[in-house]
């Protein structure tokens, strides 16, 4: 059986790669700190987790160890990550390297986070030019785009509700690795959307007390956090 290392596979796109490869028959040893956030339907399955800092040298060689027919580093940010994989890759088939949509450049080298927009002719595909290796910081807008706004001390769940929701950019679908459409936003949602019609209809739309709605207005764990904000700042 082939086997395929996934690291930082916990997220969202490590999820679906391995869902994708343990229905191929792969065996899928997936990485992470936390292994709370291995899903359960995904250990079920198959999958393994091996708890492991990806900068760390003598962990990343323990999940190495053996080799691989596929490696796919779901992490690797700056130059530092990419030369850190250099003395495993002899044993490794095929690596991928997740990145943002921020590596495609057009013609005169612009991206979508350089000073100059980028002019791209037609929609943009995995054979396109990317940027050249660099060692800017990954968190600057030469890198990545994303920053994290909140501190380690802020509590886990902070933030997360259905509202703080960050939409991907789609650039090209000739891959279809972990995009499966299922159908329009109203056709996922149905029995929600034919409830909010029908009380709409009748004149009873649900207050923010509404059961229905609790779980989407639980703003405990920021209101938690902005009070202790407060305090130790009086």
């Amino acid at each position: 059986m082939k086997r395929a290392v996934i690291l930082g596979g916990t997220g969202v796109l490590g999820r679906a790669i391995a869902w994708r490869l343990i229905r191929a028959g792969w065996a899928v040893d997936m990485t992470g700190r936390d292994r709370s956030r291995m899903p359960a339907d995904l250990a079920a399955a198959g999958a393994r987790f091996i708890a492991a800092e990806r900068r760390d040298d003598a962990a990343l060689a323990g999940v190495m160890a053996g080799g691989a027919d596929l490696l796919v580093d779901a992490v690797c940010y700056t130059d530092a990550d990419a030369r850190q994989l250099l003395p495993h890759l002899a044993a490794v088939s095929s690596a991928v390297m997740l990145s943002s949509k921020a590596v495609y450049v057009d013609a005169a080298g612009n991206h979508v986070n350089s000073d100059v927009p980028p002019r791209f002719d037609a929609p943009i595909l995995e054979s396109n030019p990317t940027m050249r290796p660099g060692t800017v910081d990954y968190h600057s807008r030469e890198g990545y785009w994303q920053e994290v706004l909140l501190d380690d001390s802020a509590p886990a769940g902070l933030g997360d509700h259905p509202w703080d929701f960050r939409p991907p950019l789609v650039l090209s679908t000739k891959a279809s690795l972990a995009y499966e459409p299922v159908g329009t936003y109203a056709q996922t949602i149905p029995h929600q959307v034919d409830w909010l019609v029908k009380a709409a209809a009748a004149g009873a739309m649900p207050g923010t007390g509404d059961p229905s709605l609790k779980h989407y207005l639980d703003y405990s764990l920021e209101e938690q956090f902005t009070a202790g904000s407060t305090r130790r700042t009086h």
